[in-house]
């Protein structure tokens, strides 16, 4: 086997969770990390309890951290979606399994995908 990088398949999680069709992992610090953008919608749930958003995404952070997942980024947006996230993680099942639980609480539906630099897709393209 070559030392190109492994993909991975689709997953699928219920709470309105979509999964990324490929990942690829890249080298930070000595560590394997997986990073991944979610686009979020607010669920109706979540629309009627707006002025909570930034205290739900301010406890969202500290439990991604206890789990072991980094937020890179986390903005609020206008237009076909309501927010987007970006986060980063020593192993793909942390980053799932917190963007699921962040699904569970009702108020937000995420599609997600991983997400690369450009040295990682040349890596994914072969060039």
């Amino acid at each position: 086997m070559s030392n190109k990088r492994q993909y991975r398949g689709s997953y699928g999680y219920r709470a309105g969770v979509t999964m990324p069709i490929a990942k690829l992992v890249f080298k930070r610090k000595d560590r394997l990390m997986a990073r991944y953008i979610a686009l979020i919608k607010f669920t109706e749930k979540g629309a009627k309890e707006i002025k909570k958003s930034t205290e739900r995404a301010r406890s969202f952070d500290k439990a991604a951290a206890n789990a072991g997942v980094k937020i890179e980024g986390q903005y609020w947006t206008l237009g076909a979606y309501d927010g987007v996230l970006v986060i980063t993680a020593d192993q793909e099942k942390k980053a799932l399994h917190c963007l699921a639980e962040l699904a569970s609480y009702g108020a937000v539906q995420t599609q997600t995908m991983p997400a690369f630099t450009d040295k990682e897709f040349d890596a994914i393209v072969g060039t």
